[in-house]
């Protein structure tokens, strides 16, 4: 049971995920559910509300800040990032296209094990407001891909999942060979559409038998 600060705002169905969050680690001061623009969704912090959204959103800021400097050096998306200072240190989790997910914690407290309690964090935020995944969920995967035979070629995704989400592929619209890949090796990239009419590459790479999730142009 943590102390928390006395709240300044009405709980929502978020509240217990991000309470429950806190609870796993006592270095964690304040976990934060902000959209787009860094307005706080929901919280749960022991310092004071003020200071958990401010720092809600400013990472939410920064993430605007960084994103397109990322997309001009053609690397990808922005899944996370952290900030560590000398007092606390700053981490932001994506939940989809709109909405991230901030922790402050204690100096030394947020390390790989706390990004990927994180990452399970998002997916939880994610389900309970039924947001679908973003690209960005799998980039660099691995993916759970099902696949089928296909004339031209041995074989063809049919469908996958992210997280406890199951995608039906539509159709593959292409098929090409893309060298020096993920790990360097050769990529076996399908163009599909899935049944909500996205487009994007999902790509088997051979040398590590993993699939990736790629966006178009990649």
């Amino acid at each position: 049971m943590i102390q928390e600060s006395e709240r300044d705002q009405v709980e929502s169905n978020f509240t217990r995920l991000l309470r429950e969050f806190m609870s796993t680690d006592p270095r964690y001061l304040a976990s934060i559910f902000v959209d787009r623009e860094g307005e706080c969704v929901d919280y749960c912090a022991v310092i004071d509300p003020y200071d958990a959204k401010v720092a809600g959103a400013h990472l939410q800021v920064v993430l605007g800040e960084i994103r397109p400097a990322i997309k001009r050096l053609m690397l990808g998306e922005v899944e996370h990032f952290v900030a560590y200072g000398g007092a606390r240190d700053l981490a932001l989790r994506r939940v989809d296209d709109e909405y991230s997910v901030v922790l402050v914690a204690a100096m030394g407290g947020v390390d790989d094990d706390t990004i990927a309690a994180l990452s399970g964090l998002a997916h939880e935020l994610r389900m309970e407001a039924a947001l679908a995944p973003a690209a960005f969920e799998s980039y660099y995967g691995p993916l759970e891909v099902e696949v089928r035979d296909s004339v031209g070629f041995n074989f063809a995704p049919a469908s996958f999942r992210v997280g406890g989400t199951y995608v039906e592929i539509d159709a593959v619209l292409g098929r090409f060979r893309e060298g020096g890949g993920i790990a360097g090796g050769t990529l076996e990239c399908f163009h599909v559409r899935d049944a909500r009419g996205d487009e994007y590459l999902l790509a088997y790479d051979d040398a590590n038998r993993r699939w990736h999730k790629l966006p178009l142009g990649f």
